[in-house]
């Protein structure tokens, strides 16, 4: 269930018509154009692990043996993951396409900010953005997300210093 989809299995025909016209109706107004002009930009970062993480206490996380804390076990050995690999940079990417369409490409699952971040940096452009590039580093939040709450920054492996590092990276790629 999310924001359109409220669960219920008899709404699934009608999603699957709605989503299947939508598609339809994209691809019946693509407007093509000849690809005169590529150009590929790449910005390696590193993103600061979260301040509260530490090896010894993920590892102590990880020994305990309980067998109902898969989920546990499994997160605090992604987060430890991190913690070991936070100076290997991750590359922020974007593909230019001709001079006003660029495709940008970001790790971890970022929040619609970071996107509308990129898209006001190119406003003479077709901005178009991707997540997931590099999961390990989990959620990449604002960093006003800490004090807010919620579970993204639970779920995030770096810290709040991450984000103007990732805006400056998107402003540099889309250059």
């Amino acid at each position: 269930a999310g924001k359109y989809n409220d669960g219920v299995d008899d709404n699934r025909e009608l999603f699957t018509a709605r989503i299947h016209e939508a598609m339809v109706a994209a691809e019946d107004s693509t407007q093509y154009q000849p690809l005169d002009h590529l150009r590929w930009t790449v910005e390696p970062i590193c993103l600061p692990p979260r301040e509260d993480l530490s090896e010894e206490s993920l590892l102590a996380e990880i020994r305990e043996g309980a067998v109902d804390r898969a989920k546990v076990h499994s997160k605090a050995a992604l987060m430890l993951t991190y913690l070991r690999r936070k100076d290997r940079p991750i590359p922020v990417t974007c593909l230019h396409l001709n001079q006003n369409t660029a495709i940008v490409n970001l790790p971890g699952e970022t929040f619609i900010e970071y996107q509308l971040h990129a898209q006001a940096a190119r406003p003479d452009a077709f901005v178009a953005v991707a997540g997931y590039g590099d999961l390990g580093t989990g959620y990449i939040t604002l960093a006003s997300s800490f004090e807010e709450g919620g579970y993204e920054p639970k779920d995030a492996f770096v810290s709040r210093a991450s984000e103007p590092i990732l805006r400056e990276a998107i402003s540099r790629v889309l250059q």
